[in-house]
């Protein structure tokens, strides 16, 4: 499966067969990112300037990088599996929503999480 995130006009991060290609208008240039100890593929994105972050599908893991994937660190991993949408708030803050009704807020791009989950006993599906 191939996923395609776009976030904006100058910035587009592709995973393809276990590789992910980040290429920006202004460079029209791709370049392949390694993640070190990646354990499964990373599910959804966020970029803010020179940094992402992106969290993995069925692990609860969370990714990061300040050098447009350069180099990436796993600061945390969550205790909640599938990630379902991470969103990027004005303020900063970022919150991760899963599974199982798991919530996370994040106010150091992604170093330290608070769970915010309400306690469900089953999935939470979208229609």
């Amino acid at each position: 499966m191939n996923l395609i995130y776009k976030y904006s006009i100058t910035c587009l991060l592709i995973f393809v067969n276990s590789i992910f290609l980040f290429g920006q208008s202004k460079s029209l240039e791709w370049k392949e990112i390694q993640i070190p100890n990646l354990e499964t593929a990373l599910h959804k994105f966020v970029i803010r300037n020179d940094s992402i972050i992106g969290v993995d599908y069925g692990n609860g893991s969370v990714y990061r990088s300040f050098d447009l994937g350069a180099t990436w660190e796993k600061p945390v991993k969550l205790p909640a599996e599938f990630f379902e949408k991470i969103i990027s708030s004005e303020d900063g803050s970022l919150t991760i929503c899963g599974d199982y009704g798991y919530v996370f807020r994040s106010n150091d791009f992604g170093a330290t999480w608070t769970d915010l989950s309400p306690r469900i006993d089953q999935r939470i599906t979208t229609t």
